[in-house]
């Protein structure tokens, strides 16, 4: 059996590249994505939902899976939005790793660094291991997921760990910066 090449052949970096220039979502492991946005003149000239370039951006390399990858439009601009596949990975990056069955020990992660994913994504992820929750991730699911008013599919929000009333719970909350409320117009 033959060992896998580090170098991504030409055909499939130039069918992913073309996948995100055509604005779908492409699926890949981190490496290939730093691949395939590296060897693009364009993509590599896009930030991401931080103002950074992923292939300088110390928060992509969090993720242990796979994550995906889409040229947004956001306001009047471009970012090459990024955002892990896997629950586990979407909490790493907001700072909390290693549950050990009440709570997880967590990082703080500055302002700056801070991801922000599209709800939409947040749900997706979670979805998939709806059965296995533990009891923090469950109280999220609870509070933001299966609620009469769940988050937004297509807003932009930061996730947290903090500790409340002696209970560590996950926050999420909008980031206005990429997602402005509406103005209400008077009638």
């Amino acid at each position: 059996m033959k060992e896998r090449s580090f170098i991504m052949e030409i055909e499939t970096r130039e069918k992913y590249i073309s996948i995100l220039k055509k604005g779908h979502t492409l699926k890949a492991d981190k490496a290939d994505m730093i691949e395939v946005v590296s060897n693009d003149e364009e993509l590599c000239s896009y930030v991401d939902q931080t103002s950074k370039h992923i292939q300088h951006n110390e928060q992509f390399s969090v993720p242990e899976n796979k994550v995906i990858a889409k040229v947004a439009n956001i306001g009047d601009k471009y970012i090459l939005y990024w955002c892990p596949c896997e629950f586990s990975d979407i909490l790493a990056v907001a700072g909390a790793v290693n549950f050990n069955g009440t709570k997880y020990e967590t990082r703080f992660v500055q302002k700056g660094n801070q991801v922000s994913i599209f709800g939409k994504d947040i749900k997706k992820s979670i979805n998939n291991i709806k059965d296995n929750l533990n009891p923090v991730e469950k109280t999220f699911y609870e509070t933001y997921i299966e609620t009469e008013h769940p988050i937004a599919d297509n807003v932009f929000y930061t996730m947290y760990v903090k500790e409340i009333d002696g209970k560590q719970v996950i926050k999420c909350s909008r980031n206005t910066t990429l997602s402005p409320r509406p103005v209400k117009k008077d009638e």
